[in-house]
């Protein structure tokens, strides 16, 4: 069986999106892909686990069922993206920006939200907040159905 060749942290988006789409998301376990632009790209369903995205852009995309559980979302920009159903258990969003992003059943347990800008963020009574945070102050708005 062939070895799998490391991913190399500056490679390009495409090829990154490429390995999303195939599910080959071994090979970016527990990398650094931070300061990357994913804004506008449809990475519904993607295993993203452990990886580094500090500072980068997922503006717009679409990231239904994504699993970021355990990665490093501090500062990305996240302004009205989808994240129904999302999996960010675990994961640092320390300063970054979900202005008007769609939180709809998605999963917070565990997250660091410090310092993070929810204003307009759309949530409902399946998304899970990290204990003891209080998503009344946070500017974030109750999804009525």
């Amino acid at each position: 069986m062939e070895q799998a060749k490391a991913l190399d942290e500056h490679a390009p988006i495409r090829e990154l999106l490429k390995l999303v789409r195939e599910g080959d998301w071994m090979k970016l376990q527990s990398a650094s892909l931070s300061s990357r632009n994913f804004s506008g790209e449809d990475l519904e369903g993607a295993v993203l686990r452990e990886i580094d995205f500090h500072d980068s852009y997922f503006m717009g995309a679409n990231l239904r069922c994504v699993d970021f559980s355990g990665a490093n979302l501090s500062e990305c920009f996240f302004n009205d993206a989808i994240l129904d159903g999302a999996c960010l258990a675990n994961t640092s969003l320390r300063s970054a920006y979900l202005r008007n992003a769609r939180l709809c059943g998605a999963d917070l347990t565990g997250a660091c939200l410090d310092q993070a800008d929810l204003q307009g963020t759309i949530y409902n009574s399946q998304t899970k907040w990290p204990q003891g945070y209080d998503v009344e102050s946070s500017g974030a708005c109750f999804e009525v159905p």
